[in-house]
């Protein structure tokens, strides 16, 4: 039996994603072409669709490992603080920090991936996420310290989606301002919340 030439070894791989995470990085979604990737990467476009399909798919399988770091590192950091609201601070302060020493990773998932993606079932990276976030908002609901008047899973969308507006205006109108816009944003969040 003849070698698959379309097989990725693990040097080649990452190399192919450290490539498409710095094209997506700095260039929209739709300019990024696939044979740019492969002349780049030194690998086939065959190689490619084989791999992970679609490019839609191979941009969610590049960036899977550092969603997956942030979200232990966010999900860590609200363990730490016993009241369900500032675990929600702890969460986005650590949210913040992750993407502040992740700028090309906030490009691509900010600028790159649509909104539909984050809360699909389908690519549902999140998941443990927004489960986490809506058992910790119920609780402080139930304590008196978050809101009874909004659905808990509607107020964590109603979080997420200011929080990706925030981030998007950090990218994309006020590059230098991540810092105050953060404070901003996380002082919005918790009133938003508040009971």
């Amino acid at each position: 039996m003849k070698n698959d030439r379309r097989v990725i070894d693990a040097a080649t791989l990452e190399n192919l994603r450290r490539t498409i995470l710095t094209m997506f990085a700095k260039n929209s979604f739709n300019d990024v072409g696939i044979r740019e990737i492969c002349k780049k990467a030194r690998v086939s476009p065959q190689t490619i669709y084989k791999y992970f399909g679609s490019k839609e798919e191979m941009l969610y399988a590049c960036v899977r490992q550092d969603i997956e770091k942030l979200n232990e590192q966010a999900l860590a950091a609200a363990r730490r603080p016993r009241s369900a609201d500032q675990q929600i601070r702890a969460f986005f302060e650590a949210w913040v920090q992750y993407f502040a020493k992740n700028p090309n990773i906030a490009s691509i998932v900010f600028l790159n991936i649509p909104q539909t993606y984050w809360v699909s079932k389908r690519h549902f990276l999140q998941l443990r996420v927004s489960l986490a976030g809506h058992a910790t908002i119920k609780r402080g609901q139930k304590a008196g310290v978050i809101t009874k008047k909004i659905d808990p899973i509607l107020l964590q969308d109603l979080m997420m989606g200011a929080c990706h507006r925030v981030m998007i205006r950090w990218l994309t109108l006020e590059k230098n301002n991540l810092p105050a816009l953060s404070k901003q944003m996380i002082t919005g969040v918790m009133n938003m919340i508040k009971a």
